[in-house]
């Protein structure tokens, strides 16, 4: 373990203890939207009305990551919904890894085939599948 590491392991405690933060958080996670293309019986995204004129914008999420970098907040999460049927998500990934963020994908893995070519040129980071049940008929009873 770094010294680094160890450092911001301690802040980390002392800041629990102290009810005051004293570094800032490892990660920011954006829900970008509130559509999804599965219909899981745990969620309930799809008993819901939501009108996009609230949902954020690619310059929104741009300052935000800006601000990131400002406060040396190494990475940034997105979800949703599924990120992945958000509009501009490719060139939001794109300009992360521009500002040298490790972005975090948490997305359910259903996508269209043409998609996958764009996730995998994307350079995420790490995608985070949910997986829900330990065996198909489960899988498929929940999805």
């Amino acid at each position: 373990m770094s010294n680094d590491s160890r450092v911001q392991k301690l802040l980390y405690f002392l800041s629990k203890r102290l009810d005051y933060p004293l570094s800032p958080p490892r990660n920011i996670t954006l829900t970008l939207n509130y559509i999804c293309n599965q219909k899981c019986i745990m969620c309930d995204i799809k008993n819901h009305k939501f009108d996009k004129k609230y949902e954020i914008t690619q310059p929104e999420i741009e300052r935000i990551i800006d601000e990131m970098v400002e406060m040396n907040i190494p990475e940034l999460v997105l979800t949703g919904g599924e990120p992945f049927l958000y509009k501009d998500i490719f060139e939001i990934i794109a300009y992360a890894k521009e500002r040298k963020l490790k972005v975090i994908m948490i997305t359910n893995g259903f996508y269209e085939e043409p998609i996958v070519d764009n996730i995998i040129a994307s350079k995420a980071d790490h995608l985070q599948i949910s997986l829900d049940g330990s065996n198909a008929l489960i899988y498929e009873a929940i999805r």
